[in-house]
């Protein structure tokens, strides 16, 4: 019926009596009838959880009557007429007919104020699941998405039956971008990118419409920033880049026109601080260090001059950070060197972290210290200064693990402990390294074995995030990075190679599962590649030598195609395949001398295309030790007289 949300139990009669009445009152036409705060229903939902009475009561025949009757007058009146018709006679029949045009007008003019009303309670629900009271409840994840489903239901239910009305299509439109919003927090990008995909439709839809309506070009503009993060997240890198790059250059130009607009000027900021992070996402390192930094100053030309605006600071925070983070991973001096400007970025990014957590000390918020303490964290490692790195982690852990628990069902608290929890980890491996350069090797070991507990807590929240949102990239890839760190650690601590195997085993998992999902992100390549290559050495030690030339023949497909490196890697395994053949004794000749001729084919074949994709030290392909086992081979031989001479 219109104006009302339809009875949970007559789509789900598994819903408790108690859970129907709860989403009644909260969604009640009336404002006096609903729940007074989001802690009330909170502790509602938290009484019908544990079977205590709860506090809602339903509204009584006689008011659902008249609500009825209100949504319906025409039905209404007939029910009455009829009534009288067996009562009054001809008499009343007249006086019906009379009254008939003047209920029809009346019906019009009820359904437009009640229509107001729906979309006015609507709007009030939306604000506060999406961003007000209930966001700040623990535990109630599950329940605001979805409620924000039931509200996108209905509000494409009415935007179907108001086809053309500007206010209708607007709410729907914030319906869907509501959804998405707390999608992507919980983590589950994929879906994010479906809603608020649908709510850009409808706002670009609008903007045509009114291209004269600033507030709503500027919500279309946000909206596409949004799903534009979500579709990176997602690993649909050429649809983001596009979606960006679009913005970048729109709202320099609206921005020409009026530069004076703090709202056009922050989604400025935001959108080329995603574009920025996309571009190093996708290896153009150069532009993403140019977008990044412009977008960094400008946001602190924002911040200069409103300090005190929530929505600016959280701009300056989420664009140093990913401009410090790039900085840190792509241009940092891969030998320890001393990198002042990355350095100076970082604490750039913290220090704006917690002016932001000063004037808004809520979760998201909180979230983005503990990222920028973590980035923070990295440089401090990479220069050796492990006291700092490991204050500035056990700072982000601090932080975090209330969050985790207090909003279990949010996958980005979870993901960034895990990336804190593997920080932790990697700062004991340095530390290990450090007292084996140092010829302390007992020492060493110990330090090694307190990196585990670490790196065993990550694997176990990246396996809860995957069962969760197994459509996400980044998920699929730090699982697979976090179980090649616990192999290597198990192994060198414990000499587990069972255990080391079966841990690659499931890395090179992830990292296949990663790359389906996202087959142009080159980091999520490089660790598939490396994982394979560790996969063949556990192959090899295992005497398994069919499936390992199978990886290895692999191998290449993981990097970009002119690439040779992939080539003449899953050449060395083949190679060490033929070494295998050579030194097994059970093997009777014939059999042996077939064997090293079809793996030594299959090694020159990918030699052959190295050398072809321009492998450097071609000529010296004789000489190394890796392809020593093929030396004497016919196949080899033939690879080497083709090589020039010169």
């Amino acid at each position: 019926e219109r104006g009302d949300l339809p009875r949970l139990r007559a789509r789900n009669r598994a819903v408790s009596w108690e859970a129907e009445t709860i989403c009644a009152t909260a969604t009640d036409p009336d404002p006096e009838r609903r729940y007074g705060s989001a802690a009330d229903l909170a502790r509602d939902l938290a009484n019908a959880l544990e079977r205590r009475p709860i506090e809602a009561r339903r509204a009584g025949k006689l008011l659902r009557a008249r609500r009825w009757a209100q949504r319906r007058p025409a039905a209404a009146t007939a029910v009455v007429m009829g009534g009288l018709l067996l009562v009054g006679g001809p008499g009343v029949y007249a006086w019906q007919k009379h009254r008939s045009g003047v209920v029809l007008a009346a019906e019009r003019d009820t359904a437009e104020r009640l229509a107001g009303l729906t979309l006015e309670a609507m709007d009030r629900l939306l604000t506060r699941l999406g961003e007000e009271d209930l966001r700040l409840i623990p535990a109630v994840e599950p329940v605001r998405q979805a409620a924000l489903e039931d509200a996108v239901e209905l509000a494409e239910r009415l935007l179907a039956e108001r086809r053309g009305d500007p206010r209708t299509a607007e709410e729907a439109a914030d319906a869907h971008g509501r959804l998405g919003r707390l999608l992507g927090e919980l983590g589950r990008y994929t879906e994010a990118v479906e809603a608020m995909d649908a709510g850009v439709t409808l706002l670009e839809e609008l903007v045509g419409e009114h291209p004269g309506d600033e507030a709503l070009v500027e919500k279309s503009i946000l909206q596409r920033v949004n799903l534009a993060r979500a579709l990176s997240e997602a690993g649909r890198l050429d649809e983001a880049r596009s979606i960006l790059e679009a913005l970048d250059d729109e709202l320099a130009d609206r921005l020409a026109r009026d530069g004076e607009n703090l709202g056009l000027a922050r989604l400025h900021v935001a959108a080329r601080a995603s574009l920025g992070a996309l571009l190093g996402k996708v290896d153009d390192l150069e532009r993403a260090r140019e977008v990044l930094e412009e977008a960094a100053r400008a946001a602190d030309a924002l911040l200069a001059a409103h300090p005190t605006r929530p929505r600016v600071v959280e701009t300056a925070v989420e664009t140093w950070n990913q401009y410090s983070l790039l900085l840190l991973t792509r241009f940092a001096p891969r030998s320890g060197a001393e990198d002042p400007e990355s350095l100076a970025a970082l604490e750039r990014s913290v220090e704006v972290a917690e002016q932001l957590t000063a004037l808004v000390p809520e979760p998201t918020q909180k979230l983005q210290e503990a990222m920028a303490l973590n980035n923070l964290g990295g440089a401090h490692r990479r220069h050796s200064r492990h006291e700092e790195a490991r204050t500035c982690y056990e700072r982000g852990r601090e932080i975090l693990e209330p969050l985790v628990r207090d909003f279990p069902s949010t996958l980005v608290y979870k993901f960034e402990l895990a990336t804190v929890r593997n920080q932790l980890g990697l700062q004991q491996e340095y530390i290990s390294i450090a007292r084996r350069e140092a010829g302390d090797l007992d020492t060493s070991l110990e330090l090694l074995a307190e990196s585990e507990p670490h790196y065993a807590e990550t694997i176990r929240l990246l396996e809860e995030l995957t069962a969760a949102a197994p459509q996400e990239v980044k998920l699929q890839h730090r699982l697979a990075i976090a179980r090649i760190n616990l192999a290597n650690v198990r192994y060198k601590v414990h000499a587990d190679k069972e255990g080391w195997g079966d841990l690659i085993e499931g890395s090179v998992a992830a990292g296949v599962r990663a790359h389906e999902l996202a087959p142009d992100e080159a980091d999520v390549a490089r660790t598939l590649f490396d994982a394979r290559i560790r996969l063949t050495n556990v192959l090899l030690n295992r005497d398994d030598l069919e499936r390992a030339a199978a990886v290895a023949d692999e191998m290449p497909g993981d990097l970009p195609p002119g690439a040779w490196e992939g080539h003449s890697r899953a050449a060395a395994v083949l190679a060490h395949c033929v070494d295998r053949i050579r030194r097994d004794v059970d093997l009777d000749e014939a059999m042996r001398e077939r064997m090293i001729a079809a793996y030594a084919e299959r090694a020159c074949a990918q030699l052959r295309a190295a050398v072809e994709r321009g492998r450097p030290e071609a000529k010296r392909l004789g000489e190394l030790h890796d392809f020593a086992s093929l030396r004497g081979t016919a196949a080899f031989e033939v690879l080497l007289s083709e090589l020039p001479s010169d």
